[in-house]
């Protein structure tokens, strides 16, 4: 936020991102649909903005959520390591995490993965 405030964005802007996200960029332009159908004035705001953000600008793509916690079952099962399932695993990130922490992961994509 820091860097937004000292490039002057607007509310409008950051919003201008949430909506254009990361999907006008890259593989997504080529495999999702609905890309580049935000009006004129949204995809000159989400310009304006990425450029004055850089990189960063992947941090404003989605709006703020705030955690609440975990629920209970109240059932008594005990929690153990299982499988991971990511439906949408793109690079396989998730998928190596879930390795990484002892659990099995099975991951499914449109596209086969570049590395895993």
């Amino acid at each position: 936020m820091e860097i937004a405030r000292e490039k002057g964005l607007t509310a409008e802007h950051i919003a201008a991102v949430q909506a254009t996200g990361v999907s006008d960029a890259g593989k997504a332009l080529h495999i999702q649909n609905g890309t580049g159908r935000n009006s004129e004035r949204v995809k000159a705001l989400a310009a304006e903005a990425k450029a004055a953000l850089g990189g960063y600008f992947r941090e404003f793509t989605f709006a703020k959520r705030e955690t609440v916690g975990w629920t209970s079952c109240e059932c008594g099962a005990g929690t153990l390591p299982g499988v991971v399932l990511d439906p949408f695993m793109g690079t396989g990130t998730t998928l190596r995490s879930a390795v990484a922490l002892g659990r099995s992961a099975i991951g499914i994509d449109l596209a086969p993965p570049d590395r895993v």
